[in-house]
């Protein structure tokens, strides 16, 4: 096979000058000890990862500024949207949907459907997952995202309930004066905390009537610690015995697909106050049928219920074969209108040289030990990535496997050799790397 010269577009990391032998040795011996940095490979939640991985911006970088678009888009209208995510099975779908809930959280409050299954309940499906979701602290974050939903509106409207409220001048001056002096540890005191809230309540309801009483109540609470659990909870559609409903003051929990249509409504016009609520699906290739009718019928029609709300935005990530060969056939075309109504298609090119290398140098940042590379891709020399992506464009997850392998295969020979742009025209950069440069 004959390789191409590296092209003078390829943007990689500068090789540095040839390193001491004790620090490539170094290296070598805590990359043979360590978990493989490359052993990770499938994004299993938004919300958590195995390994402090840096993300790798340039890669679909004009994809997720398409996805930021739309969250500003619905940000300043308050119409809901539909974006489709398409892509090929490892071209990074999930990885686009963690870095939204991730790098650009501040923008929107992300939720997310992990291979949506119960679906004849699909608004109740979609109404628990939306509440576990709000419980959860994303990447980079210090609260749940209900804590921060609540203490942004807290901050921004609190002047004007208390003012508006229906209490008398003392009292509304003692509120404030509360919640200047205690600040964050106000939530601490449960009984202090309810006042505020009672009064945010109060301001939001003669603001917005779309909302439900009981639910606005029980969204508001979770931010009290003592009361977080059972709000949950209930928010997740439990059933509550009497005494947990008195404890969040409310007579019954919500049942049932309207009674999850009315929470997602009260959420869809509590936007109104923050800022775009994503509900992500994920993994939606293996929907099942509800009594006869295919499953993507089911979910879509749900769509398109919901998007007569406010301040939504539904991302539907799937396979572009899957929907393109089976899904598309399934659906009416006011439904398909409906789903494409934003198309971003990942994957198309493949990862070049440059993102290659970020990939391989972002993995490699976080393996196990405290310990200095010779370069930053080491042992995966410049000219052997160059050389790589001129072969062949590698969809990331088959870079992450490509490596994964390169570096199984160091730790079964007991040694670790750097890697050029001549082993892999003479086939040598499999898993049989070889004796090791740097063995004494």
């Amino acid at each position: 096979m004959t390789l191409p010269a590296p092209s003078a577009s390829h943007t990689l990391p500068p090789r540095a000058c040839p390193a001491q032998a004790e620090t490539a040795r170094q290296a070598e011996r805590e990359l043979l000890r360590g978990t493989n940095p490359f052993r990770y490979t499938v994004v299993e939640s938004p919300w958590r990862q195995r390994l402090d991985i840096p993300d790798v911006a340039s890669i679909y970088a004009g994809e997720t500024r398409r996805a930021l678009e739309v969250i500003r888009e619905v940000a300043a209208s308050g119409a809901s949207q539909t974006l489709l995510l398409l892509g090929d099975a490892g071209v990074g779908k999930s990885h686009l949907l963690r870095r939204l809930a991730t790098c650009h959280r501040d923008l929107a409050v992300h939720t997310y459907l992990y291979s949506p299954s119960n679906l004849d309940s699909v608004l109740r499906t979609v109404a628990r997952s939306v509440a576990v979701s709000m419980s959860e602290v994303p990447l980079g974050a210090a609260k749940r995202q209900i804590d921060t939903f609540v203490d942004q509106i807290l901050d921004r409207f609190a002047f004007a309930a208390f003012t508006r409220s229906a209490a008398t001048s003392a009292e509304r001056y003692d509120l404030l004066a509360l919640l200047e002096q205690r600040g964050a540890a106000i939530w601490e005191d449960a009984a202090a905390a309810l006042k505020v809230l009672g009064t945010l309540e109060d301001y939001l309801r003669r603001e917005e009537p779309g909302l439900d009483r009981s639910w606005l109540r029980v969204f508001l609470r979770a931010r009290v610690p003592a009361l977080a659990t059972l709000a949950l909870d209930w928010l997740k559609g439990e059933a509550l015995d009497d005494l947990e409903l008195q404890q969040l003051g409310v007579s019954r929990s919500w049942e049932g697909e309207e009674g999850a249509f009315e929470a997602l409504s009260s959420l869809a016009y509590l936007t109104r106050f923050h800022k775009p609520v994503v509900i992500a699906m994920d993994q939606t290739e293996n929907l099942p049928q509800v009594g006869g009718e295919p499953g993507i019928r089911v979910l879509v029609n749900a769509i398109c219920r919901l998007h007569a709300l406010p301040g939504l935005v539904f991302v539907l990530a799937c396979p572009t074969d899957v929907w393109t060969c089976r899904y598309r056939q399934l659906l009416l075309e006011s439904e398909r209108q409906r789903v494409e109504e934003v198309v971003i298609p990942l994957g198309l090119g493949g990862l070049d040289a440059g993102q290659v290398a970020s990939v391989v140098a972002a993995r490699l940042s976080v393996a196990d030990g405290d310990f200095a590379l010779p370069y930053p891709t080491w042992p995966f020399g410049p000219d052997y990535l160059a050389a790589l992506c001129d072969d062949v464009r590698l969809q990331p997850r088959e870079a992450l496997h490509h490596f994964r392998d390169l570096v199984d295969g160091f730790k079964d020979q007991g040694a670790v050799r750097e890697l050029s742009a001549a082993d892999l025209a003479a086939g040598q950069a499999s898993n049989q790397p070889g004796d090791s440069a740097f063995s004494p």
